[in-house]
């Protein structure tokens, strides 16, 4: 029996495919600037450039080209040099009539016999690219590549998507490149050649000071296709001169980014020039991975004289290496995952600055590693925590060998407030050699003592106002403050009450709701005049109230400081309230700087200590919400239980629950339904015992996703034939130590992963991807599921699955099982040969024990062709199907 192997390849065409029903930008010739839209110029697809080479038609992924081939300078041939025209500021008109010109930001050379003029991304300034860029080819040797030379960076954003199908794309003098997120299809957002050199430029010199340095960060994924040019190195890093005498050159793979070499034949290597660590660096960090093919004894090359070395030897001279502690393992087979070992997953989640102050530090085993312990270690010092051992514990060591993978192992950890904490979790490893493997250290702040009340939550009035400028909100406003918080001296950014008007005096301040107040921050009137005008207020008597008709004056209150007449005021006045319950607050001015009976406020800002639970998921006003949601949030600074509370009518909520956790998952939701909830914070023991919540609401999506293939990818333990079993079955991995065999049939699911994308990502019905089938003859491929599914809980009565049949299908007999029950489609069987989206709408076969739904067949029980599959969804009501 045939078994899927284990590779792992994304298509170019797949993953540009999609793109081609839009509009697209075309860059038309040299410039210094990318970015500018001036170089730019409109194409929409029916004036689409074509890719030269074995497709005449072009190529699908021939959307963009960035850059332009020429012989000369001299762009327009006028014999002189024309604005953008001076790539390397020299003054004179440059001819690369030799190898080796450099320009600006550019490489400009020939290449070939006869020499051939090659070409390349021009890059002055720090480009930053979010849409779809690819390169053509632009002449027979070759087509387009970039450099980028200090003080450059070129950033790809999430949603980027850059090919440059020719070598040499180089990093030098400090030139960095930075991969921040994936294509709009979810595939890698840079595909490169071959020969992508950072810090190795051969005779090209050099300044010594820099960092040449490719980043991968976010969920970023680099790819490199081999098959773009045939032979050499894969990755070209630092040269063999002695340290201090070149940029340094890395490359950096953290956060999620993916660094993917394609396999080939010759398989592509890692080229270090040098074996000291310091000159060339491959750093993974958190959950970055490094995939390479081949065999692992050949990976490398180190050197002036291209020494060939393992993996292995790559990693104990530190020239591929984690710097925060973790240790690199080494999974699969082919490609080879190169990844740093250790607890993923942790919570709180890495770098989350907002932490309840009471909390447990929780993690998910190391995927792939068998663990048999734990070191915990925690601080707030970085340094301790980062380079503690079980023999230097530093102070940090809180927990050694433990199994649970959270920690405390009871209770929670009460932390100070606005401080920032630094954790690392060592594996132990099982068997014979068992050893400690470090892990990455996280970092977490806790959430501050006390928090802003938003103007949106405060209602100003006053008992008179000079203008309708210098009104009481512009005290509430953040009009006139800078983003340091420093105020302007514009009057009309300030309140200012009536000439003349009889006193009491006063300003007020109503809040949407009961808070428990910390301080007011006051800025005082602050016009360049306040040195002879006065108006800035002197003292004042403080009164808060929870309804606003019994009133408490406020003890302690100091006297307001003069406001300095100056655009760089801070506020200089703090009013502590203790921890007041107040929804109303009110100045009442008894004296002015000036002696008189007018007076005026720059800015008053309230700080609050957080009771009310806050930070709703689902968020408020979320639409689509699947009904087996769990509600969360962030808990009131004493809540000791929260009750939950549910409902269609905000006025008419019902409690649900009451449990300690700040979770909560709700029963019997109905689809399509919009709902409303509440979380009351309660503390038997606090003087103000039940904090009410605010009322927040979500709309239920009108389905059950049962599959809308959006989560498979080329890697284990998500690939489709996987999870689908089909007649081809899969290897066994570390995922699956058994493999599967197979069903026999003449179905086959996704796409071979060795030639690209395994799911269908152009013709799909919805999201990105779609499921392919290939059926010949009798074909089933069935999806178990475990636990069972209940397909009759919030009164669905349909299933709905779209299909898509090209048109050189032979149709057979379509067809589905659940849990063994066969339902076979009603429509025209020629259906399956349309070449456009169906929509099948199965009414729920009662006899099929609907409330433990355990298997999903889809089958075709003769013919040949191909199937996509998309979008499986459970409905009340099927929806109306589209002409």
């Amino acid at each position: 029996m045939y078994k899927r192997p284990l590779v792992l390849m994304i298509a170019i065409v797949t993953a540009a495919c999609p793109l081609l029903a839009v509009d697209h930008w075309w860059h038309g010739g040299v410039s210094n600037n990318v970015n500018d839209p001036a170089n730019w110029t409109d194409r929409n697809a029916a004036t689409e450039p074509t890719t030269p080479g074995a497709d005449p038609s072009g190529s699908p992924y021939d959307i963009v080209r960035i850059g332009a081939s020429w012989g000369s300078e001299d762009l327009n041939g006028n014999g002189v040099l024309d604005p953008g025209e001076d790539l390397n500021g020299n003054g004179i008109i440059d001819d690369p009539v030799s190898p080796n010109v450099v320009g600006y930001g550019g490489y400009y050379g020939t290449y070939g016999d006869p020499p051939v003029v090659g070409g390349g991304v021009d890059v002055a300034v720090d480009p930053v690219l979010s849409d779809t860029y690819v390169s053509r080819y632009g002449t027979p040797y070759g087509g387009w590549w970039f450099v980028l030379n200090a003080p450059n960076i070129l950033t790809l954003k999430d949603g980027a998507f850059l090919i440059m199908n020719r070598e040499n794309c180089n990093l030098r003098n400090g030139g960095r490149l930075e991969v921040q997120g994936r294509s709009k299809t979810g595939g890698p957002s840079l595909i490169v050649a071959r020969r992508f050199r950072i810090a190795e430029n051969g005779s090209i010199a050099e300044a010594a000071q820099y960092t040449s340095q490719l980043r991968i960060k976010g969920t970023g994924w680099v790819q490199m296709d081999p098959a773009l040019k045939s032979t050499g190195e894969a990755f070209m890093i630092g040269t063999s001169d002695p340290p201090g005498t070149r940029p340094r050159g890395e490359i950096v793979i953290e956060d999620e980014g993916r660094l993917e070499i394609l396999p080939a034949n010759p398989a592509p290597y890692l080229d270090f020039g040098n074996t000291d660590p310091s000159v060339n660096q491959i750093i993974i960090r958190d959950s970055g991975e490094l995939w390479m093919p081949g065999d692992q004894a050949t990976m490398g090359r180190v050197g002036p004289d291209n020494r060939v070395v393992s993996l292995q030897e790559m990693i104990s001279m530190g020239l591929i290496t984690n710097d925060q502690g973790g240790k690199l393992i080494v999974m699969g087979s082919n490609p080879t995952v190169i990844k740093v070992a250790g607890a993923t997953n942790p919570s709180p989640a890495k770098a989350d600055q907002d932490v309840n102050r009471k909390v447990v530090l929780s993690w998910d085993p190391a995927p792939g590693l068998s663990t048999v312990g734990y070191d915990v270690y925690f601080g707030s010092s970085l340094d301790s925590v980062k380079t503690a051992s079980r023999t230097n514990p530093l102070g940090v060591l809180k927990s050694q060998g433990q199994m649970e993978t959270k920690y405390p192992k009871t209770g929670v950890l009460a932390l100070d407030f606005g401080q920032t904490y630094y954790w690392r979790v060592d594996s132990i490893t099982a068997g014979a050699d068992s050893t400690i493997l470090p892990g990455r250290v996280w970092h977490f702040t806790v959430e501050p003592f006390a928090r802003t009340l938003g103007s949106a939550s405060i209602r100003a009035s006053a008992s008179s106002s000079l203008s309708d400028n210098s009104g009481p909100d512009k005290t509430v406003d953040g009009s006139g403050l800078s983003p340091l918080d420093q105020h302007d001296t514009n009057a009309d950014n300030m309140w200012t009450s009536a000439v003349g008007q009889e006193p009491p005096v006063w300003i007020q301040y109503e809040f949407d709701t009961i808070y428990k107040l910390h301080q007011m921050l006051v800025w005082n009137s602050n016009s360049e005049l306040e040195w002879f005008l006065g108006l800035g207020v002197k003292t004042a008597r403080v009164e808060y109230s929870a309804d606003g008709l019994n009133w408490t004056e406020l003890a302690g209150v100091p006297e307001f400081a003069q406001a300095p007449g100056r655009d760089s005021y801070s506020p200089n006045i703090i009013v502590n309230f203790g921890g007041a319950a107040a929804r109303f607050v009110r100045i009442v001015c008894t004296s002015s700087w000036g002696g008189g009976s007018q007076y005026g406020l720059s800015e008053v800002r309230f700080l609050y200590i957080p009771l009310q639970a806050r930070d709703p998921k689902p968020a408020n006003g979320s639409v689509g919400v699947a009904i087996d949601t769990t509600f969360s949030w962030k808990a009131g600074r004493e809540a000791e239980l929260h009750h939950v509370y549910l409902g269609t009518n905000p006025d008419g909520l019902n409690l649900i629950g009451t449990t300690s956790a700040t979770s909560y998952t709700p029963t019997d939701l109905l689809l399509g339904t919009q709902y409303y909830w509440r979380v009351d914070e309660v503390n038997q023991a606090e003087a103000i015992s039940m904090w009410p919540g605010s009322i927040w609401s979500f709309t239920t999506a009108d389905h059950i996703v049962v599959d809308d293939f959006e989560a498979y990818s080329n890697s284990s333990p998500t690939r489709v034939f996987q999870t689908w079993i089909d007649g081809l079955g899969f290897s066994a991995d570390e995922y699956f130590p058994n493999g599967h065999n197979g069903n026999g049939t003449g179905a086959i699911v996704g796409y071979d992963p060795s030639a690209g994308n395994i799911m269908e990502t152009t013709t799909v019905h919805g999201g990105r991807q779609a499921m392919p089938l290939t059926y010949n003859g009798p074909s089933e491929a069935t999806r178990s599921f475990a636990p069972a599914q209940d397909w009759t809980r919030s009164g669905v009565k349909t299933l709905v699955l779209y299909f898509y049949g090209p048109a050189d299908n032979v149709p057979g007999e379509l067809y589905v099982k659940i849990n063994g029950t066969k339902v076979s489609y009603k429509g025209d069987p020629a259906d399956l040969a349309a070449g456009k989206w169906r929509q099948w709408s199965i009414d729920l076969p009662a006899e099929a024990g609907l409330r433990e739904v355990k298997t999903l067949t889809i089958g075709i029980s003769g013919g040949k062709g191909k199937l996509y599959i998309d979008d499986i969804c459970l409905y009340q009501t099927a929806p109306t199907v589209e002409p």
